[in-house]
């Protein structure tokens, strides 16, 4: 009998480990090298990790035919858990003949302009707009708007070179920047000079939207043929005097305004995946609440990464990765009801300024009645480089923990991190 497995494509070290254990012999992971270079995890075994460079899908296609016929194995579904491999992805799944979202829907997906301007032709709300390739243009679209605007690459993820912009002077400011940082970034995957469908002004044009004011959240649903059934939905909390889009926690469950209705987003999230083509899998939205209406800032077919499974996990026993491998494989997913979950936190903990790590003490924050998981991902020499130069080496971690008072959630989480005793060498 094939040994069958889904081929997990381009994730981390962490998530490889975890996915790895709780899966033994189910997954075939295709892994950049530089990734197992730096990672603290021992890799799995030869047979179930293919190490090969992801820059260049005929050299990726190759080496997997070649390592699936050496070990024998069948693929049975694909899954990507992390935004630069989803094309990747996509590719392998149409190569192998295995379902997953189309490739014209991931290469949509990734673009932020495109997204949001089918979502406005039709009539699905999310902010205005504009693709621009100067300063000049980013201070017209500002005063089109006559409000402030939000100035990101477009094919980003997260808060990486994300700016609001309040006047004509931060419109300037941001755009120099961004495309500064893009024009020596050395994530080609991230941030490609082109895509599959010819388009080459991918780094040096910018995404241009309106600033839209409000609670954000975060959530992930299942599209299926007919509908999109919701997974979670978790309240941000900002992480305040960070980048914009840094989110310091997520509140999960969080209960939305009386005036939206479950059922409504259900229906917004379904008609939005179907309007950038995607199919059967398990996505992830964010979206902003404004004036009593959702305001749809993105939809990707993955569910939300960072510290969020493991949220999941402890808020509801639902194991949204195993859930993932299960879709991919074309099984059924049983949903905790709404009554299952219980309301616990997700802290990300951050170094405040540059320098490099000379010790790290989390004994008081572990031993903190509310705290139920704690992952110190650093180690003393860690070197942190703040944004916009670098915006992953002031992530230290993460905290799973229960609340006292959700009123009083950023005052617990201020109480949580100065448990963390963080001992850092100034750069000079």
């Amino acid at each position: 009998m094939h040994n069958q497995r889904v081929i997990v494509v381009g994730t981390t070290p962490d998530y490889i480990d975890l996915l790895n254990n709780r899966f033994p012999g189910r997954v075939l992971f295709v892994t950049d090298p530089a990734q197992r270079d730096r990672a603290d995890e021992s890799g799995p075994d030869t047979s179930t990790e293919l190490l090969i460079a992801l820059d260049d899908i005929e050299d990726v296609r190759s080496a997997l035919s070649a390592h699936l016929r050496k070990w024998q194995i069948t693929p049975k579904g694909v899954v990507c858990f992390d935004c630069e491999s989803l094309i990747l992805a996509a590719r392998l799944a149409k190569h192998y003949h295995l379902p997953y979202p189309s490739l014209e829907s991931v290469i949509l997906c990734r673009n932020k302009i495109q997204t949001k301007q089918r979502w406005q032709e039709l009539g699905i709300p999310c902010p205005a707009s504009r693709l621009i390739y100067d300063e000049l243009d980013a201070v017209r679209f500002m005063n089109h708007l006559r409000s402030s605007v939000v100035l990101k690459p477009i094919t980003g993820s997260g808060s990486e070179l994300v700016f609001a912009c309040r006047d004509e002077a931060e419109c300037v400011a941001a755009v120099k920047t961004i495309k500064a940082m893009l024009a020596r970034h050395k994530d080609f995957r991230m941030y490609p000079t082109e895509n599959d469908c010819g388009e080459s002004n991918l780094r040096t044009s910018l995404a241009a939207e309106e600033l839209i004011e409000g609670p954000e959240f975060s959530c992930d649903f299942i599209l299926k043929d007919n509908c999109a059934e919701i997974i979670r939905v978790a309240k941000k909390i900002p992480a305040a005097g960070h980048s914009l889009g840094t989110m310091l926690a997520y509140l999960l469950p969080s209960e939305l305004p009386s005036s939206i209705t479950r059922k409504a987003l259900c229906r917004l999230l379904f008609n939005a995946a179907q309007a950038i083509g995607l199919s059967r899998s398990v996505c992830m939205a964010d979206f902003i609440i404004s004036k009593n209406q959702v305001k749809l800032l993105e939809i990707t077919p993955r569910p939300g990464g960072d510290c969020l499974p493991q949220l999941i996990m402890k808020s509801s026993g639902f194991d949204i990765l195993g859930a993932s491998l299960d879709l991919a494989e074309g099984r059924s997913v049983d949903v905790p009801s709404l009554l299952k979950w219980k309301q616990f936190a997700a802290l990300r903990l951050f170094a405040a300024h540059s320098g490099i790590i000379r010790a790290i003490d989390d004994k008081a924050l572990r031993r903190d009645e509310r705290v139920v998981e704690c992952l110190v991902i650093r180690c003393p020499g860690h070197r942190v480089i703040l944004p916009p130069e670098n915006y992953d080496s002031r992530f230290i971690g993460y905290v799973v923990f229960k609340p006292d008072a959700v009123d009083e959630i950023t005052s617990e989480c201020t109480d949580l991190i100065s448990k963390l005793v963080l001992d850092m060498e100034t750069l000079h």
